[in-house]
C-alpha cells in the first residue's frame, strides 16, 4: 500500500530535490503533505460540488479515502515513532493533519452517498442533495442512526457499515497514540 501512495509519491518527489540534511527534508516532507493535502480537499470539494459522476472519480474518491486512513495508521500505529521527542509545532501540526483526515472522511463518505450510491439510499425528502449526504455521513459516523435516510441495497449497507469501520479505526488511533509508552 505504501508504494501505491500519492502522498508518499509526492513526499519523495520534494525530497528529490533541495539539501539532504535532516532540517531541509523535515522541512521538504512537511511541504510535500501539506500540498498533496490541499490537492487531495481541492479534487474532493470539486468532486462534491460539481457531483462529478464519472468512472474516475468514483474510484478517485474511495481511493483517496483508504490512503487516508493507511497513511494515519502506518505513521501513528505501525510506524515505529522517531527517535527525537516531539514537540509542541510537531503535536499541533499531528492534531490538524489528524482533523483534516477525519472531516475528509466524513466528506469523502458524503460525495459516495451522494454520486455512486444516490440511489442505493432512501432519503428523506425523496432526492439526493449535498447537505442531506454530508448530514447522513455525519449522523452515520457519530450516532450510528440514519433518521430518515436507509440503505436500499446490500451494496448501501456495507457501504453505511464501512464508514463506520474506518471512523472506529481512525478512534483506535487516538487511543494508540495517547497511551503512555512503556520504558
Amino acid at each position: 500500500m505504501w508504494l501505491l501512495s500519492l502522498v508518499e509519491w509526492t513526499k519523495q518527489i520534494f525530497l528529490w530535490a533541495g539539501k539532504q540534511d535532516d532540517a531541509g527534508l523535515r522541512l521538504r516532507r512537511s511541504l510535500a503533505i501539506d500540498v498533496y493535502e490541499v490537492a487531495k480537499w481541492t479534487a474532493l470539494i470539486v468532486a462534491v460540488i460539481g457531483t462529478k459522476d464519472s468512472l474516475f472519480w468514483t474510484c478517485l474518491i474511495p481511493y483517496l479515502l483508504a490512503s487516508n486512513l493507511f497513511s494515519h495508521f502506518y505513521y501513528h500505529v505501525w510506524k515505529e515513532p522517531e527517535s527525537r521527542p516531539f514537540d509542541h509545532v510537531d503535536m499541533q501540526r499531528r492534531l490538524t493533519s489528524f482533523i483534516l483526515a477525519f472531516g475528509f472522511m466524513l466528506v469523502g463518505f458524503a460525495y459516495i452517498f451522494l454520486v455512486p450510491l444516490q440511489n442505493e439510499i432512501t432519503w428523506p425528502d425523496g432526492a439526493a442533495s449535498t447537505g442531506n449526504a454530508l448530514f447522513l455521513s455525519v449522523a452515520n459516523t457519530f450516532t450510528l442512526t440514519y433518521g430518515g435516510y436507509g440503505p436500499e441495497s446490500q451494496l448501501g449497507r456495507t457501504v453505511f457499515v464501512g464508514e463506520i469501520i474506518y471512523a472506529f479505526f481512525f478512534v483506535v488511533i487516538i487511543v494508540a497514540t495517547s497511551l503512555p509508552e512503556r520504558r
